[in-house]
């Protein structure tokens, strides 16, 4: 009986073992007997694109990944340091991955609800005349006024209250606190709107309201608004659910923007965040001393001394050296333009929205995160692979970086899957 058992344990293991190697996925290559396997090697390609691929191309697309593989590990072993650039370059990368993982799993499943997607054919289905006054001020689009936001929202409510009252007809407001000539000049008409050509929480009001009537004040990024709408006409256009659906996945109509502002506004109550406003205008008023100010870009601030803090975070401070260096791990903002005050508000809004953002995904365990860390090592390697070739280049000037894959290649067995090359 003990000897049954002796060779029984064995083969059990095996078997265990078989079965474990059945579900792992498949190898596709094989590297000092190392199987390098297929989930790693889908983060360098993608899957659907790589199977349309001719057998030769397929396997140049291995070595390709084989080579990188090498590379990293030759970086690793000779303590390659990455310059700050390439660190924040990865940083930059791996950050839009989790948000873009943020966009896929968490935002786009709330965006097509049938409710929203119906709402929105029904308002397709007619235009809206409108009339508008706008008042502006320091941190509107386009038309800046000197007033806060503050002192914008109470002067529209005024207005609103006057006409309310009547007290003042629609077109003596619009001459009295207009100051855009171009809307003065036509009464404040803007004309047929057709939905989806203003901010969506403009549109919704607008859409939702009777005609003939005078509405507001709306909160858009171009000011308050205080609209009179008139005729209701049917429009000539007409979409289908499906054109529609796409056309919300794509950006349009503003629900994607809305469902990720919400989003981060629940992130910034959760943890106490906010940027003063007050203390971006005082800095935007320290940038209009330089004389190159409307050319000045995000990552120009570097440059720039400001010592107040203009954020908190849990009654923290967040200082304009703290924003700068996110931006630095959010490389897309370095490029935006900081030529109004606005433009300014917005991006720092944006690098405070996107830390919130990264941080929750990393800290969320209910997300797959799995394909994403593959991704973000594929990433990795691939920035090392370019530093260690970068550094065998500078030993050797003479030597293409064929060359060096070729030495390589030399140095290790390499074995490509045939089994995986040949698979459809």
């Amino acid at each position: 009986m003990n000897h049954i058992y002796r060779i029984a344990t064995p083969l059990l293991f095996l078997l265990f073992i078989s079965c474990l190697d059945k579900n792992l996925p498949p190898v596709v290559v094989t590297v000092d007997g190392s199987p390098l396997r297929s989930n790693e090697f889908f983060s360098t390609i993608n899957r659907n694109e790589y199977f349309k691929l001719k057998y030769s191309i397929r396997r140049e697309k291995i070595m390709d990944f084989v080579y990188i593989y090498l590379a990293e590990k030759e970086a690793r072993k000779n303590k390659i340091i990455l310059p700050i650039e390439e660190i924040n370059l990865l940083e930059t990368k791996k950050n839009q991955i989790y948000i873009d993982l943020l966009a896929r799993q968490v935002i786009l499943p709330k965006l097509l609800d049938d409710e929203i997607t119906n709402k929105i054919m029904e308002s397709l289905k007619t235009e809206r005349f409108v009339s508008e006054i706008v008042v502006f001020h320091k941190f509107s689009f386009g038309h800046v006024e000197e007033r806060s936001p503050l002192e914008a929202r109470k002067l529209s409510q005024i207005i609103m209250n006057r006409l309310q009252s009547k007290n003042i007809t629609f077109n003596e407001a619009v001459s009295i606190y207009t100051s855009l000539p171009q809307l003065k000049i036509k009464n404040g008409v803007v004309g047929f709107l057709p939905y989806g050509s203003y901010p969506k929480n403009y549109c919704d009001v607008i859409w939702n309201a009777p005609k003939d009537t005078i509405i507001g004040p709306i909160k858009t990024d171009y000011g308050y608004h205080i609209v009179q709408l008139g005729e209701i006409k049917e429009s000539k256009n007409s979409f289908t659910m499906d054109e529609v659906n796409q056309a919300i996945i794509n950006g349009k109509y503003g629900v994607f923007g809305e469902k990720m502002e919400n989003f981060a506004n629940e992130l910034r109550n959760k943890q106490n965040c906010n940027i003063d406003t007050i203390a971006v205008i005082d800095l935007y008023n320290k940038l209009e001393l330089i004389s190159t100010h409307k050319k000045m870009i995000f990552s120009d601030l570097s440059k720039v001394i400001y010592n107040q803090p203009i954020g908190s975070c849990d009654n923290e401070g967040l200082s304009l050296a703290w924003f700068i260096q996110k931006a630095n791990q959010h490389g897309q903002i370095n490029s935006a333009s900081i030529h109004a005050p606005i433009a300014l508000l917005k991006n720092l809004s944006d690098i405070l929205n996107r830390h919130l953002s990264v941080q929750w995904v990393m800290e969320n365990n209910n997300i797959n995160k799995l394909h994403i860390y593959q991704k973000v090592r594929y990433i990795e390697a691939e920035i090392l692979k370019e530093a260690y070739i970068k550094s065998e280049l500078e030993k050797s000037p003479e030597l293409i970086e064929s060359n060096i894959y070729n030495r390589l290649l030399l140095n290790h067995d390499v074995e490509v899957s045939e089994d995986f090359l040949n698979k459809n």
